[in-house]
Order: structure tokens, then sequence, then C-alpha cells
């Protein structure tokens, strides 16, 4: 028998390798196709590993190239810093004005007249099976709807509702909120209450830091059976309340209050100041941009429907316009944000009326007229007049922010229905005079807002042209018969 060959690595060649090494195949049977597929598999394994090597050292190397460009030192970064030309001055440099400056409203201590814990449970003294509820459960039947469930007394049915309208508005536990919320609207949608809650509104609105002083109402005179006395009354917090918690539970209110307005339960007495509280939380600093508008909205166009008739309505619209110029402290970004974000979208004649009635106050003042007429109904004509009057100053008017202002402000004044010839007459000349002065403003580097306004400017008179194209309202039957009456024909 031949003695068997030795291999060794230092006396073979490649081929040899493949041949004798066990891995790759050799003579003892292995395939020469699984040979040919695991050398393949070798060779790829061995190009990825040179390929992730020239990787990195690629990556290295720009690492290393990009230090050349870092001129900041190891211990310090210096902060990117946009140097002003020099032919400009800062002094006179001005931004978009994009929100109203607003009025602060929520600025008191917050309660200060209860808490949760310190709420007045109104059933203490009755011989029910209410009487006997301590606080902790109390909270635990509002969190699982226990008091959704008939009571035999109206009474009852309202002080549960005036207890659980408190413990809404000062609760920081949010599932206490919404269940007491959905109690008081099952128990008002259930039952025929005579209820009337604009005491308790304001002295939950005085308990959330409200500074109701600036709406001229003074609430050391309201009670309620829930409250306790102003005897136990409490230091308060100077921390504010969270913003989320404080928009909870107002758009809580503003919803019970729509509920409230459309079952009829406040008075039209008491439309004004609940119209002006509506304003006042919305041109809060706070609330401006946080959802709120709809609300707000909402809520101001059913206030408007407590007015019983025309006559009730106008009567009183003069002196809310006056009151809600002077709250918003006269200033065209108050009173164009009230006009534009919670009076457009009153889809009722009132809400319009009222829109018009604070905007031409307002147009009157950002355009200096020295007696300012109050309106109650605003018509073109109105408007026209304003503008021939006060031209000069709309020419020399610098300020595009006021200018873009004043442009809102006349726009909300033109009723958006159809307009008789008279009144196309009328809007055209407004036209006449304003388009020449969009057309003469120059762009400022300093001053977008002259940007802002041109582009405003000939948008509104673009919509004011298609209005004055438009056919006009056909006259009704009693009209045509009074202008036929004055021209001296009876109509048989």
């Amino acid at each position: 028998m031949e003695k068997s060959k030795e291999f060794s690595c230092e006396d073979s060649d490649s081929d040899s390798y493949d041949d004798f090494f066990p891995c790759l195949g050799n003579e003892s049977g292995v395939n020469m196709e699984d040979v040919k597929s695991s050398r393949m598999d070798i060779e790829s394994l061995v190009k990825a590993e040179v390929s992730d090597r020239h990787t990195d050292a690629f990556l290295v190397n720009i690492a290393k190239e990009l230090k050349l460009f870092d001129d900041s030192t190891e211990n310090e970064t210096k902060p990117l810093v946009l140097e002003l030309p020099v032919d400009i001055d800062v002094k006179q440099q001005r931004n978009v004005v994009l929100q109203p400056p607003g009025v602060p409203f929520f600025t008191k201590r917050h309660h200060h007249l209860y808490t949760e814990d310190t709420l007045i449970w109104p059933f203490q003294k009755t011989p029910q099976i209410l009487a006997d509820l301590k606080p902790p459960k109390i909270k635990k039947y509002i969190c699982e709807d226990w008091f959704m469930r008939g009571f035999p007394s109206q009474k009852t049915v309202i002080l549960l509702i005036r207890y659980l309208f408190h413990t809404m508005c000062c609760t920081m536990d949010s599932q206490v909120r919404h269940s007491a919320y959905s109690t008081i609207c099952y128990l008002l949608t259930i039952k025929e209450l005579q209820i009337n809650m604009i005491q308790d509104y304001y002295l939950a609105f005085d308990n959330l830091g409200a500074d109701l002083s600036k709406l001229k109402k003074d609430v050391s005179n309201f009670t309620s059976p829930v409250i306790p006395s102003t005897g136990t009354c409490l230091n308060g917090s100077d921390k504010r309340i969270p913003l989320k918690v404080l928009k909870e539970t107002i758009s809580l209110i503003l919803q019970l209050q729509v509920l409230l307005l459309t079952k009829k339960k406040y008075e039209s007495k008491d439309a004004d100041n609940l119209i002006c509280m509506y304003l006042a939380i919305g041109l809060d600093p706070r609330m401006i941009d946080v959802g709120m508008d709809n609300h707000i909205a909402n809520c101001v166009a059913n206030t408007l429907s407590l007015y019983t008739s025309d006559e009730s309505f106008y009567q009183y619209v003069q002196s809310l316009a006056k009151n809600i110029i002077e709250y918003g402290k006269f200033d065209h970004l108050n009173v164009s944000h009230i006009c534009s974000m919670y009076l457009s979208y009153t889809a009722t004649h009132y809400g319009r009326a009222l829109r018009s009635a604070v905007a031409i106050i307002q147009a009157q003042i950002s355009l200096q007229r020295e007696e300012l007429n109050i309106f109650d109904v605003v018509d073109v004509q109105d408007v026209a007049q304003l503008v021939e009057e006060q031209l000069q100053i709309f020419y020399d008017e610098e300020d595009g922010c006021v200018l873009h202002s004043v442009m809102k402000l006349m726009d909300f004044c033109i009723t958006d229905e159809p307009l008789s010839a008279a009144r196309k007459k009328e809007l055209k000349k407004i036209v006449e005079l304003i388009n020449p002065i969009a057309s003469t403003k120059r762009d400022k580097v300093d001053d977008v807002n002259i940007t802002v306004f041109r582009f405003f400017a000939h948008l509104v008179i673009k919509k004011w042209r298609g209005k004055m194209g438009a056919m006009g309202r056909q006259q009704t039957l009693d009209e045509l018969h009074v202008s036929s009456t004055k021209n001296g024909d009876v109509l048989n």
C-alpha cells in the first residue's frame, strides 16, 4: 500500500489548497458546485469588509477636512449673529404684527373664593340620603355619573347643578371636571328648570382670577348656596393656573353657556354683560390663538338671540359698541380681532349689525376723526363720507399696520347682502378714493406692513368691484308701493 502523501501549506499552491481543504471540497466526495458557491461567499465577505474599511477611511478624511472650517474654540462655541447693515437704523426696524396686544383679564389671585375642598354640600340639613354623603364619596359619585338620576324635587336638582358647576370650575382633576359637565348637561336636558346661572357665572370667573372690575362688575354682593361666605374667604394663590387647565375649564363653561342660552335661561337684560364677558375672555393674551375663538363666537351668536325684537336690540347696540371699543383700549388691532374672530362668524342679522357698529367707531378713531358718530345701523354712505372727509389722513398715514386695520374695519361695514343702485354708487366712490392710496404706497425695507396693506387693499377693492357688478336686491311689494306713492303713482 502506498504511503499517503503528506500535505503542507508551504509546499502547495492555491489549486492544490482548493483540492485538499475539507471546507472547499476534495476527493473525499464534496461536490465542486458547492466548492464554487462557498468560494463566492467568502469572496463576498472579503469585499464587504474591504468596502467598509474604505468607507471608514473616507469618513475620517471628511471629518478632518471639516475641522479646517470650524473656527470655534474647544471650550466656547460662538453664537450665530446676523449683523444689520450699517445704513439702516435699528430703531426704525419693524416686524409684521400678527396678533393683537390684547387686554389682560385673568390677573387676580385665583381660588380666593372657594376650592374643591371648601365648597358647601347643599344637602347637609336634608333627611334624604344625599345628606350623608362625604366629599370623597361625592367625588366618586360624580365620576361614576351617579347623579344622573331622577330627583323628586326641582329645587334639589337646581342645588345639585350649582354644586356641580362650581366643582367643574375649580377642580384640577380632569375626570371630575368632565364628569360634572356631562351630569349638568344631562340634568338640564331632561328637566325643564327655572334657573338663572348669571351670578354663579360671574363668581366662577372671579374665582379663576378674572378682574371683573374691568367690566365694571362688582360681585361682592353675589351669593351662592354652595360657596362659603365672604368671612371665610381664602387667600388664594399667586401661581398662574396651568394654561391647559384654564383653557379646558373655560371651554366647558362656554359650552355650558350655549346650552343655557338655547334653553332661554337668561334674560335680555343680561345680554350686554354676557357679550362683554365673552370678548374680555377672548382678548386675554393667554386666550388668543389657543382655539377658543369658535366657542366665544358661538356664545356671542346665541346671546344675541336673547333680544326678543329689533326694537330691544337697537336700543342697546350703540352703548354695547362703545363698551366694546372702550374695553379694547381703542386699539385698532384689538377691535379688528374682535370683529374678525368673534363677530364675523355670527350668521345673524344682529351679529352683522353689531360688527359694523363696532367697526365704524374704531375706523373713525384710527382715521383721527374729531367728532365720533355712533350708528345703530351703518350704511355704505356712512363709510363713503368717512373716507371722503379723512382722505388726507389716509394719504399721510405711514403705519401700514393701521392702514391694514382700517381696510378690514371698513370692509366689515359693507353688508354682504346685494346692494341697491344708490349703495353701489357710494361703494364706487369709496373704491375710486382708496385705490390711488393703495397704488401710491411704496414697499419699505423697514416696514413690511405696507406691503401687507397694499396686498389686502387690492383684494378688498376687487371684492367691492364684484359687488358693484352683482345684481341688486329686488324691491318688495311694500317698498314698491311706498316708492310709487312718493312719485305720485298709486298701484291699483
